[in-house]
């Protein structure tokens, strides 16, 4: 990861802060001085996202997430390796995962592969997040479901906020009526598997409004 810098939890043992600004600390371990006077981190950043100890159905995805996942921070690799096991240990797993995402959580918010770590292991999705009203429209856009042409027609109409891809989705289906080219279909579901998966950043969040309206039906 680099220069991958994590605050100190505390000072004893550990440095405090530095004469010179806040003691971080790299990969290794390594104090390092930032003179930085404000750090954002991946839990600053995305506050909403963070996994409490209650989110017992999130961190068990999170579990199984471990199987196919390649993390950067040493604590995950551990967790990994243990969902990997033949016999596999499922609660060493999941305590290391919980410790290695408070690490990540301390990492600055422009770190790559903290961020990466972040988005596959250690936060909330929008999908995690969803309402219980109505369920994901999983139908093939080439099927004969009209889910998609529904969901078309309200984007067509709508006239609140839209995430950025939506607009120009939007510009391109005004001379449609109530059914819609297969193309505008995929471009709508391949949007909404993207927002699914995405970080949670609040329920006020355009796309996670939008991912509510457009992805999800009530039949």
């Amino acid at each position: 990861m680099g220069k991958v810098a994590y605050f100190a939890l505390g000072t004893a043992g550990a440095g405090g802060l530095g004469a010179g600004g806040v003691t971080l600390y790299n990969k290794l371990g390594q104090a390092e001085e930032s003179k930085a006077t404000s750090i954002v981190t991946l839990k600053d950043k995305y506050s909403q996202a963070i996994l409490n100890a209650s989110d017992t159905g999130i961190w068990d995805k999170k579990y199984e997430a471990l199987k196919t996942a390649s993390p950067s921070n040493s604590k995950l690799r551990d967790a990994v390796n243990k969902a990997k096991l033949s016999n596999p240990d499922k609660n060493g797993a999941l305590e290391l995962l919980k410790s290695g995402c408070e690490e990540v959580y301390l990492v600055q918010a422009d770190d790559a592969s903290g961020l990466s770590d972040f988005k596959s292991l250690c936060s909330k999705t929008n999908e995690n997040v969803t309402s219980s009203t109505g369920s994901f429209i999983t139908d093939q856009v080439s099927g004969n479901s009209d889910k998609w042409d529904k969901s078309l027609t309200s984007l067509k109409d709508h006239t609140g906020e839209l995430d950025d891809v939506l607009k120009k989705l939007k510009e391109g289906i005004q001379s449609s009526q109530s059914t819609f080219p297969q193309d505008k279909k995929t471009e709508l579901k391949n949007w909404c598997d993207a927002a699914r998966a995405s970080i949670f950043e609040g329920s006020n969040s355009v796309k996670f409004k939008n991912q509510e309206t457009f992805c999800k039906s009530s039949t």
